[in-house]
Order: C-alpha cells, then sequence, then structure tokens
C-alpha cells in the first residue's frame, strides 16, 4: 500500500512539473497574489479564506520555513501597540488528492514582496496559533500557505478561517454581558478558536471537551413572552436558556438549534417578571465559529395588528405546551379576523390546527382507550406501561375503536379546515418557513410546493379514515398485548379472535374514499410539478419536501401510477403494466373480509383467496399473481408439502385426524389423497370436484376411449408422484404408461396451485374385452 502511495504522488509530481494543473476546477482566490491581498480591519474578527487554485510568486518567501506553493495573502494595520492572539482553524480540503491539508501560516512587515521581513509563523497545528506583538500603525502582511505532506508534491490546499483577537468577555458563566431589565435590546459578541468552555458547565462533562460557549444574562422586568435569536449574527449557533446561579447547576427551560437556513436560532421564552434567565449561545459543532448577535424583544401584552398577532402565534407555537399550542391557535385567528385570506396566517393556523389535534379531553380519552398512558408527541412519542419483566400492561376494556372513533368524530372534520387554511397558502409566490421548535424536526422552507404535498397528506389521512367508517377495524388491545406478551400474537389469531374484524359497519363511505383519494392525487401532483418545474433545485433539503437527484426517475413512476390509481376510481386503467378498476370496489357491497385469504400465521395461505380478482377490482387477478406478490415479500404460506398444507387445515382437528392416512371428513378420501387433489380435508368433497372419467371419439380413427381427467398439484415433482395405472383383472397393474397418453397440455385451474391434465387409455372399449383405470397419488417426501 505504502509503494502504491509513493507511486501516485509521483506521478502527481511528474505532472505538476509538465505543467499540468492539479486541481483545474475553480478560479483562484482573488487574493491569490500578494499585490491583491485582502484587507482586514478591526482587533477581533473570523474571516473566511481559502487556498484552493491558489499560486506561488516569483520571490515569495518560504513560510514558516516549510516548502508550499498555494498562497494568500492579506493586509492589517494594528490599531494600538499591544499583544495580539491570530488562530488559523477549519483547514477543509475539498478535492480527494488533498488528503491532508499542512497549514502555513506566517506574518510579514514591509510592502515588497521581495523585500518582507518575517515577525511571526507557525505550522502544522489546527488551530494553528501566532502571538504578534503589535506596534500601532504598522502594517503587516498576512500568507496562509499549504505544506507538502512529508515532503511529497503536490503543496496542499484548502478553505479556512483566520481569527483576530482574544477570549470574548463574556467567555465565561461568571462575565455574562448583563442585559439588565430592558424590554428589548441586542448585543454583539463572538466564537472565535479563542473561546473556551467551563468544566462543570451543561454538555461538558470533562474540561478537553467542553463547547465553546458565550453567555448573556436578562432579569425579566414583567411576565410576557419574548423572542430571544441569532439571527442577525454570522455563526451556526444553539441558543439554550437557563435558570440558576452556578453553572454546574443550570436548569435548561428552552433551546433552538436551527431556525433559518444558516442555522442560527430563535426561541421564545414565557418569562416571569424579576427573574434572571442566562442565555448561552455555542456553536452547533465545534468548528463552527463567527460574530454572534443576541437580540431581545418581549412581545406586546395585547397584541393590536396582524403582525402583533403573528409574532405572538409563532412564538406560542415554538413553545409546544398544550396552553401555548391554544394560544397559538387564537392567534393565528386572530390574525385572519383582520385579513381572512393572509397566506401566511392561513397556513400557520393550519399548522396549529395538526398540533392542536394532539391535545384536548377527546385525543386524552383515545389514548386511554387504546392504553396509552405516557404521551408526549414532542418528547418521544406514546408508550404504554411495563410490568417489571418489561411485558406491556394494559387495562381490560381497552379497544381500537376508542382511537378510530377519535378519527372519525375529531380528525376528520379537523382535516377539513386544515385543508381550507391550506388552500389559501397554495399560490405560486408563498414562501415562509418553520424553525425547528415550530416544527418539532428541522428548519424548513416553505413554497407551494410544501402546501400541495401537505394538502395530499390530509386527503390521504382522510381517504384511510372513510376506510375506518365503512369497515369494522375494532379490537381489543388487552387481548391483543396479553398475545404479545406471550409471543402468540400474529395476524391469524387476530383474525380468528376478531370476528367481526374488516367485516361492513354499517356505514358505507368508500365514495368519499374515492374522493379523497382523487384529491389526494390533484395535490401530489400539484405539488410534485411545483417542485420539479418552479424551484432553483428540487433537491435541496432545505425545503420540507425535496425531490433528490437520484430518486427522479422513481418519483416520476410514482407519479405515473398515483394518476392511473386516481383514474380507476372511474373504470378500468392499467397500473403498472395491470388493469385495475377501482370503481368496482366503490360498487361493491362486500366486506374486506370476504375478500381476505386464510392465514397462517402471519403469512397467506397458498390458493385461499375467494376471490383473486377482489370483486373485480383486478380483472385479470388470478391465485398464482397473488401467490407471487406476497411470495416476493415473504408473506405466503407454501402449501407444497403435506406438512405445510395440514398445518394450516387440519390444526384444529383431535391428533389422529391429523396424519396422512386419516379421514377427517369422512368422505372416503384420506387426508394426503386431499392434500394431492388441493381439497379442503374438513369438507366433504365429491368425486366430481377432483376426477372425471368419460367416452370421446377420436377424430383421426372415429373410435371412442375412455379419457380419465384430475387435477394435480402444479409443483410435485419430488413431492407427489401421480400414477395412471392400467389393469385387466384388478389384480395385475401397468404403471410403465403404455397404455395411456396424455391428451394436450396440462391447464392451471387458477387456484395458483393445480391444474387439470386429461389421459386417454389407449384400448378401444367395445374391441378391448375389459380394462381397468385407477390413479394413484403416493408421498415422496420422507
Amino acid at each position: 500500500m505504502q509503494t502504491t502511495t509513493t507511486c501516485w504522488l509521483h506521478h502527481l509530481s511528474l505532472l505538476a512539473a509538465l505543467g499540468v494543473g492539479i486541481h483545474g476546477f475553480a478560479a483562484p482566490p482573488a487574493n491569490d497574489h500578494f499585490a491583491n491581498r485582502t484587507a482586514l480591519t478591526g482587533t477581533q474578527f473570523v474571516v473566511n479564506g481559502s487556498t484552493i487554485d491558489a499560486s506561488r510568486e516569483t520571490n515569495e518567501p518560504v513560510h514558516a520555513g516549510m516548502t508550499g506553493g498555494k498562497s494568500a495573502w492579506w493586509t492589517w494595520t494594528a490599531p494600538a501597540t499591544a499583544t495580539y492572539q491570530f488562530a488559523l482553524t477549519n483547514h477543509a480540503p475539498i478535492y480527494p488528492w488533498d488528503l491532508v491539508y499542512v497549514p502555513i501560516f506566517a506574518m510579514y512587515t514591509g510592502s515588497d514582496l521581495a523585500t518582507l521581513t518575517p515577525v511571526v509563523s507557525g505550522g502544522f497545528d489546527n488551530p494553528t496559533l501566532l502571538t504578534l506583538e503589535a506596534t500601532a500603525g504598522t502594517t503587516y502582511q498576512i500568507a496562509v500557505d499549504g505544506g507538502m505532506f512529508f515532503g511529497f508534491y503536490p503543496p496542499s490546499s484548502a478553505d479556512f478561517q483566520i481569527h483576530l483577537g482574544n477570549p470574548p468577555a463574556n467567555d465565561n458563566f461568571a462575565n455574562a454581558t448583563d442585559l439588565g431589565n430592558a424590554t428589548s435590546g441586542n448585543s454583539a459578541s463572538i466564537l472565535n478558536a479563542f473561546t473556551t468552555g467551563e468544566p462543570g458547565e451543561p454538555e461538558a462533562p470533562n474540561p478537553w471537551n467542553a463547547p465553546r460557549t458565550i453567555w448573556w444574562k436578562w432579569t425579566a422586568p414583567a411576565t410576557s413572552l419574548v423572542n430571544v435569536d441569532t439571527l442577525t449574527g454570522a455563526a451556526n449557533t444553539v441558543l439554550q436558556v437557563y435558570t440558576g446561579t452556578d453553572v454546574t447547576m443550570l436548569t435548561l427551560l428552552r433551546e433552538s438549534h436551527d431556525a433559518d437556513a444558516l442555522g442560527r436560532s430563535r426561541l421564545t421564552l414565557q418569562a416571569v417578571g424579576g427573574t434572571t434567565y442566562y442565555f448561552r449561545v455555542r456553536g452547533e459543532t465545534l468548528n463552527d465559529y463567527g460574530a454572534v448577535t443576541l437580540s431581545f424583544s418581549t412581545l406586546p401584552t395585547v397584541p393590536i395588528t396582524l403582525s402583533d398577532h403573528m409574532q405572538r402565534g409563532r412564538a406560542s407555537l415554538e413553545m409546544q405546551d398544550s396552553a401555548s399550542l391554544a394560544d397559538a391557535d387564537a392567534s393565528f385567528q386572530a390574525a385572519l379576523a383582520l385579513d381572512a385570506n393572509h397566506p401566511e396566517a392561513n397556513f400557520f393556523k393550519a399548522m396549529s390546527g395538526f398540533a392542536m389535534l394532539e391535545q384536548g379531553t377527546a385525543f386524552a380519552t383515545a389514548l386511554s382507550g387504546i392504553g396509552i398512558v405516557d404521551s408526549d408527541l414532542y418528547s418521544g412519542g406514546y408508550t404504554m406501561p411495563k410490568d417489571a419483566f418489561g411485558n406491556r400492561v394494559v387495562a381490560q376494556g381497552t379497544n381500537s375503536v376508542h382511537g378510530i372513533n377519535y378519527l372519525i368524530n375529531t380528525v376528520k372534520p379537523a382535516l377539513s379546515t386544515i385543508r381550507a387554511h391550506l388552500d389559501k397558502a397554495a399560490s405560486s409566490s408563498f414562501v415562509t418557513s418553520l424553525s425547528d421548535s415550530e416544527s418539532v424536526v428541522k428548519y424548513a422552507t416553505i413554497d407551494a410546493g410544501d402546501v400541495h404535498l401537505l394538502r395530499a397528506t390530509t386527503h390521504m389521512i382522510d381517504a384511510l379514515i372513510c376506510l375506518m367508517q365503512t369497515f369494522d377495524a375494532a379490537v381489543s388491545v388487552a387481548d391483543a398485548v396479553d398475545a404479545y406478551n406471550t409471543q402468540t400474537l400474529n395476524a391469524e389469531k387476530l383474525f380468528d379472535d376478531t370476528i367481526h374484524l374488516l367485516e361492513g359497519t354499517g356505514t358505507n363511505g368508500r365514495t368519499a374514499f374515492k374522493n379523497a383519494i382523487q384529491a389526494a392525487n390533484t395535490a401530489y401532483q400539484a405539488g410534485s410539478a411545483f417542485i420539479r418545474l418552479n424551484r432553483v433545485n428540487p433537491a435541496d433539503e432545505s425545503f420540507l419536501f425535496s425531490l433528490p437527484t437520484n430518486y427522479t426517475a422513481q418519483e416520476q413512476e410514482a407519479r405515473t401510477h398515483a394518476q392511473s390509481v386516481s383514474a380507476s376510481f372511474n373504470g378500468v386503467t392499467t397500473v403498472a403494466g395491470k388493469a385495475v378498476d377501482f370503481s368496482k370496489f366503490v360498487s361493491s357491497n362486500k366486506s374486506l373480509r370476504q375478500q381476505a385469504p386464510g392465514l397462517s400465521g402471519d403469512r397467506a395461505v397458498a390458493g385461499t383467496f375467494p376471490d383473486p380478482t377482489f370483486d373485480g377490482v383486478l380483472p385479470n387477478g388470478t391465485q398464482a399473481e397473488a401467490a407471487d406478490r406476497l411470495r416476493k415479500y415473504g408473506l405466503l404460506h407454501e402449501v407444497t408439502t403435506f406438512g405445510n398444507w395440514a398445518t394450516y387445515y387440519l390444526k384444529n382437528q383431535p391428533p389422529a385426524n391429523q396424519t396422512p392416512s386419516a379421514d377427517a371428513d369422512g368422505d372416503f378420501l384420506s387426508n394426503f389423497a386431499e392434500f394431492a387433489f388441493n381439497l379442503n380435508p374438513v369438507q366433504n368433497s365429491a368425486p366430481g370436484e377432483y376426477m372425471v372419467s368419460s367416452l370421446q371419439t377420436h377424430a383421426l380413427d372415429g373410435q371412442q376411449y375412455l379419457h380419465i381427467t384430475f387435477n394435480r398439484r402444479i409443483v410435485s415433482s419430488g413431492i407427489i408422484s401421480y400414477v395412471v395405472a392400467v389393469s385387466d383383472n384388478l389384480s395385475t397393474w401397468d404403471r410403465t404408461g403404455t397404455q395411456i397418453e396424455l391428451v394436450g397440455s396440462p391447464v392451471p385451474t387458477g387456484d395458483g396451485i393445480t391444474e387439470s391434465v386429461t389421459f386417454r387409455v389407449l384400448a378401444v372399449p367395445g374391441v378391448t374385452a375389459k380394462k381397468f383405470v385407477r390413479l394413484e397419488v403416493s408421498d415422496l417426501q420422507p
């Protein structure tokens, strides 16, 4: 490996010697040459720089005694005689051949490249720190270069940051900048390479990984909502609010990571008059630096304007608790009272509508009715209690019907209201955003594409509720949990124990289901089109919904299928190459239970689909097609062996009735014979169901021959032997097949398991004295 790496670097060296550009993908930085150096001012800053595709000039000094070759230049004049701290950080190569960046950081005096005087320099470290004893009014030239990696060519290059300053004054908790008790204001500081963390402060279990933090404190002049943000700074920040007087014993109240696309922060605090709050800001990572401006403002106690109501509503939405969400909803409603068509007010009224669905008595009743006792969407979801052994525990009487009723009676009407508001925010010019606190997930830009897809989501939820209204989905949660705890819960048990599951409820919502699906498709198509055609970058993940480049083909297929499915509610349409007619589902009076196959555990039993066309929804559907689709996902219980077949059909029979030779249903066919012909072993079978015989005239000689037709398993090789035997005397039987021939080809019966075959006995009745024919089946499995 070492030889390979050396050769690779040697080849790059040869290319460079021949004048071939190693990078060549970007323009050199504007300050590549000494004459074009960038001017820096002040006593504290963090500036971005790069040596990507930079070069070395004639007469340029060897910086820090290290061979480089890709330098960029800055100039800075000391405002006062003092000691200044400089740092070079965040060395980030962007080309794969710059495996390691070797930083070179040097400072000079002089105004001519050939006669510069070195002052201070350094390299290799991250950060690379320089201490400059500066004289007031003296101009210093600053060079950043990339050295050779262990002496190999080419020189390295990277993006980076240059820092000047000292630890900010509010670096430590004890030195938090005091904002007093003003009702609003702002205060500037900086996160730089010299910023530190303190042992014992939050998220700092030891001194070596303490985050770089800066602090402010503020005493609330009165009880009110207050907005706090870092939106006018440059750094990617995390903003947190604490109470307490000891840095090792603080209580976290609120936190924000991403309130805009740059990762800056905003949060709302319900401040109590006279209480002192500590605002802490750190970088999202240890490598996030930059200027920070902390701004705060108390909200009007009595909002008057539409802007007042919106500001209060969004502030309350961030706080996530029930009372705040109710306040947010009321604030957005007050804004709409001033302008019913205001797009942003309508959008946020829809968002508060979503959030409010998980509040109130109806929601609490639904949760307790299905056994949920510990619930908080914002803290990680819903849980059931567990006993000391880890088993879930729910009270008797818990039933999914409580959740279903909540969806029907509360969610469904609310979705209609939510959509009405989203409709007024769906114009092509609409743009807003959700902070990570408002969305409970992440910062997201919102445009018309997102609004249309949210509308589609509400229609899909509506469609699901329509199915629940039509078909009974009530199950005992207590019984299901008990079965789960004893590891006996599966689809078969659930179906068997709940005799009304998926039967009709008396309310037919199939037409409403159709309307919801078609409306969802219309909204989805509109949202997809907007994202693809109107956004500068459809793959931009800062939006709530985006279209990744590697998903373009799949999304196009999804659009086509969604359109076809929607159209199929009006008649037969081809979906993914298959004929589909969902209009049959809308007009059907059959329950979903009637359409379900037999179950063995969690899998469907092959050949037990009562109607593979699903009452005409799949006009060309067959048992075999349904079986193939389930088999692909491991959801098919194959019955190719007697054991698998008996597991399903004979599991409830006494042990004596489960053997191959037993006759569980008393129809004079053994269980194995019923398996061979794919018959139901617990339901009497007539001979005509599995085998028939007849005399048929042969077209060539005009003679009548005996034909025997029977059903056999399609997959039988190595499992079952089917032999048509012929005898003259019922004592000796010819099994060689010389006295019979197959007529035509086997014909699938349509159950996906068996095929019909016909054999002709070659002896001619009336010419041959006597022939006897029988079908012998035997198990080839050990």
